[in-house]
């Protein structure tokens, strides 16, 4: 009897159950539907009637059956009905570890009776005695948001946050002293706003994961509702560095979310910077994401930084690398931040058949050109193009540059490339440099 008890935990011996319990029920519709999977009325009124094995529909319903189907049925009159194996429906849950169908009995009966629960002792001693790699049912309830189930286990076994509490029960069990993954408590799963709020009176809001992370770190970086987010918004400082991803700001800029960022805009600093030395702007540059930007740059002040250029080094960047195949990443001007149109253009991946040309020409307007007569000799100084399709920004600056002017010491940019080997260089310089005073 036991074997057979123990093999409806084993999805190798499915068949062999299904024709069992198809044999048992097969004088019984209702038994016959649920255990072939089909589907019950909208109304069951009947529950007492037992099959070969004197099982009930909810004993059935409980094995072969979803939470749904459990919900349309009267089960109080069902829950100490015990069939020839000796089970009762809600042994079969306990046996089954089958956590979201016990949220189903919870909240059918916690408006009747909510002693009923403590009916199940293994659960609760499981709950109680859960350490770091066991999946107990208030872990799986909180993930799964089981609210109602989680709402007993916890009326059963923790103890709130009070003094009260503490001294009333000792022996319950402090919520916030059974931990996960990297220090994190159960508030961390919680991925509703009710049981989030269930959860409150039993564990510290303050509390934070090994990597600095607080609750609202975490319910950014995990997606968690936008409701979800605003609780702990609410409740929780936004000024707070994690080392894992920065401030909930800067993380919320990396998901990409417009609702979260201009919630978090409201209070949080934009002027400082990350591990990188990226602001905020700067940030939300690396990442592009275009309603980001338009959310951001109203909300943020573009200043120079002392001691730094007013473009960020885009070599932080795999998407911008190229730039400095262009132009020194000091001539970019801040300005290019308030056009993220242009930005979308400029940040397009290289490939075989990649010219340069259109994002030269719409970082153009961009350039902090100060000198026009000798910018065609800076940029030959600092870039030796030797590609082909890198020749582009030399061309473009060909149809605006005089090529024949020199920098302080005398030199061209024909001259330059003579002495480094250019020769593709040399090819374009030539129609648009006098040789003879080379």
């Amino acid at each position: 009897m036991t074997f057979v008890l123990s093999m409806y935990k084993r999805e190798h011996f499915n068949p062999i159950t299904y024709f069992l319990d198809s044999f048992a029920a097969v004088s019984l519709p209702l038994h016959s539907t649920v255990v072939s999977g089909g589907t019950l009325p909208e109304v069951v009124q009947e529950v007492r009637a037992v099959d070969k094995f004197g099982r009930t529909i909810v004993h059935v319903s409980v094995l072969h059956a979803g939470p749904d189907v459990l919900r349309k049925l009267p089960i109080r009159d069902a829950m100490r009905c015990k069939d020839v194996f000796d089970m009762t429906p809600l042994m079969y849950v306990r046996e089954l570890e089958a956590w979201n169908k016990l949220d189903v009995f919870c909240d059918l009966l916690s408006n009747e009776d909510i002693d009923w629960a403590k009916e199940i002792p293994e659960v609760i001693e499981t709950v109680k005695e859960e350490t770091f790699d066991q999946v107990t049912a208030l872990h799986v309830a909180v993930q799964d948001n089981l609210y109602s189930l989680s709402k007993v286990l916890l009326n059963e076994c923790f103890r709130k946050r009070t003094e009260s509490y503490r001294w009333e029960d000792p022996h319950r069990v402090d919520l916030d002293s059974i931990k996960y993954w990297h220090d994190r408590t159960f508030l961390f799963y919680a991925k509703s706003i009710g049981v989030a709020k269930l959860l409150l009176p039993y564990c510290n809001t303050q509390a934070v994961d090994e990597y600095g992370n607080t609750l609202l770190h975490n319910a950014i970086r995990l997606s968690y509702p936008f409701e979800v987010v605003e609780f702990y918004f609410l409740r929780l400082p936004v000024a707070v560095d994690s080392r894992w991803g920065g401030t909930p700001l800067r993380i919320s800029i990396r998901e990409g979310n417009p609702d979260t960022v201009k919630l978090l805009l409201l209070r949080s600093r934009r002027a400082t910077t990350d591990v990188n030395d990226l602001t905020t702007i700067e940030k939300e540059i690396t990442e592009y994401k275009p309603d980001i930007i338009n959310l951001v740059i109203p909300n943020s002040s573009i200043v120079f930084r002392k001691g730094l250029p007013a473009f960020f080094d885009p070599t932080r960047s795999s998407k911008l690398w190229w730039l400095l195949d262009c132009v020194p990443w000091y001539d970019i001007l801040v300005s290019v931040f308030h056009s993220p149109n242009k930005m979308r253009q400029i940040r397009q991946d290289s490939d075989k058949n990649y010219t340069y040309q259109e994002q030269f020409e719409d970082l153009f307007p961009y350039l902090n050109i100060n000198d026009e007569s000798n910018f065609p000799v800076r940029f030959i100084q600092r870039h030796f193009l030797e590609k082909q399709q890198r020749l582009v920004p030399l061309k473009q600056l060909l149809l605006r540059f005089d090529a024949s002017c020199t920098d302080e010491y005398g030199w061209s940019a024909l001259r330059l490339c003579a002495q480094e080997g250019s020769v593709e260089e040399m090819k374009l310089l030539l129609p648009h440099s006098n040789a003879l005073l080379e």
